[in-house]
């Protein structure tokens, strides 16, 4: 690869965390809304009538409003707000700088490679071992988080919130925040440089394609509903996908169900 052809790959970084964070928020409160939705009609409680009145109690009762955690997690919300200015763009930059290197270390050790053909194929390949591997670091992180006590101690104050609601996602320790982003960034870009290389794929054209083919895994699976009241459950799909509603065990204050559904989005 050309040195002159990474500058397209920064620029198409840098316009990627600064312009596409309204697109972001919009597709996964959307997602949020719809998982809403099929939660109130199929697993809600029976009423006598469903309505619009009905469904907005659903959503947000009115404890949500009164209860100090809710508070809280808006606060957190402001905090991660600042935090993520200050993080994102380094972590995006450094999963594309990951990538390359190891993609460039794989033809200094085994040599140059002629691009491939480059069939939905390989990009199919690319996109589902980036997700399953991505899935299985942040299955590691977290389960790290609950058993090794320094790490605790960080992530302790995600599991303080005492109602859950779609904002106590963001109630993260800034050293959790920076050890999650920079550990996906750095793991994940050295597969996918690895994963390039393999498939004759180019690694500018796929530096940010596996984190959005994990987001596109969240926002399918509902993940902004883990971290809220509606407890949407996947029936027998739970065995292979978590829900919503096994993430709520996560977070249970049942003994039995502490450190346990450490998983993100697969369930096997």
């Amino acid at each position: 690869m050309e040195p002159g052809k990474t500058w397209p790959a920064l620029d198409f970084v840098l316009r990627h965390a600064l312009t596409g964070g309204g697109l972001l928020v919009l597709v996964s409160w959307g997602s949020m809304a719809l998982g809403a939705a099929l939660a109130y009609l199929f697993q809600a409680p029976a009423e006598p009538r469903k309505s619009l009145r009905g469904f907005l109690r659903f959503c947000f009762p009115a404890e949500m409003f009164r209860h100090r955690s809710v508070r809280v997690d808006v606060a957190f919300v402001a905090v991660a707000w600042v935090i993520d200015k200050l993080l994102i763009v380094p972590a995006l930059l450094s999963n594309g700088a990951v990538t390359f290197a190891a993609w460039s270390a794989m033809q200094g050790v085994l040599g140059a490679r002629e691009g491939g053909s480059q069939g939905w194929w390989s990009w199919a390949a690319l996109l589902v071992g980036s997700v399953v591997f991505q899935d299985f670091v942040n299955f590691f992180r977290h389960y790290l988080e609950h058993k090794v006590p320094a790490l605790w101690e960080f992530h302790k104050v995600h599991h303080s919130a005492e109602f859950l609601v779609p904002l106590s996602n963001r109630r993260q320790h800034p050293g959790e925040r920076f050890m999650e982003l920079m550990s996906g960034a750095v793991v994940v870009g050295a597969f996918i440089g690895l994963a390039c290389y393999l498939l004759g794929l180019p690694p500018t054209e796929t530096v940010l394609m596996g984190m959005d083919a994990y987001f596109l895994c969240d926002v399918l699976s509902f993940y902004q509903l883990r971290h809220s009241h509606i407890a949407l459950s996947f029936g027998r799909f739970e065995r292979y996908v978590m829900s919503p509603a096994q993430h709520h065990l996560h977070h249970s204050c049942e003994v039995r169900d502490w450190d346990v559904n450490f998983g993100t989005f697969l369930a096997v």
